[in-house]
């Protein structure tokens, strides 16, 4: 991943740590980095952007340095220019608060859902997409912070081989 890329997927974490809003769900069962993996929907091109961004924004604190293992979780739904397919995970951010929640056990949980928006025309290729992607701080006693919503404007490219992956995110 090149630098430029690096540091402008870190200003957009960044920046979506900043965000807050209201609300929580304390009866949500948390998952931990060890939960069975989930297979990668890439004959969809809305699954894959959802799939993709729930991971990349799911973080556990306690269990991992840095938003790597996010983004390693994310990578086979990711293409190019957005990850070099030879290179490691790059830490997307670590925000002034991953301490703080690392202390704390807490897992960062975050959903992304399509939401209804103007969109350049789909082609059979490319499918763009603004997402609302909510993260919810919640300790392993249950007790919520505020959510983090921010959102996003993203790409899907189909591949030649029929896979869509995301090669785009704008926050």
């Amino acid at each position: 991943m090149t630098r430029p890329r690096t540091l402008y997927i870190a200003a957009a974490i960044a920046i979506a740590m900043l965000l807050a809003s209201c609300g929580s769900d304390p009866d949500r069962p948390l998952p931990t980095p060890t939960s069975a993996p989930t297979p990668n929907p890439t004959n969809n091109a809305e699954t894959v952007i959802t799939t993709a961004l729930t991971r990349l924004f799911t973080w556990f604190p306690a269990q991992e340095a840095d938003t790597t293992a996010a983004f390693d979780r994310a990578r086979p739904l990711l293409g190019p220019p957005l990850i070099d397919a030879d290179g490691p995970g790059a830490p997307l951010t670590r925000s002034i608060e991953w301490g703080q929640w690392a202390a704390q056990g807490i897992s960062v949980v975050a959903t992304a859902q399509i939401v209804s928006d103007e969109h350049p025309p789909d082609t059979p290729t490319s499918v763009a997409r603004v997402v609302k992607v909510t993260q919810r701080p919640t300790a392993v006693n249950g007790e919520s912070q505020p959510p983090k919503v921010l959102t996003a404007w993203v790409i899907a490219t189909n591949r030649s081989s029929g896979m869509w992956l995301v090669t785009s995110i704008r926050i």
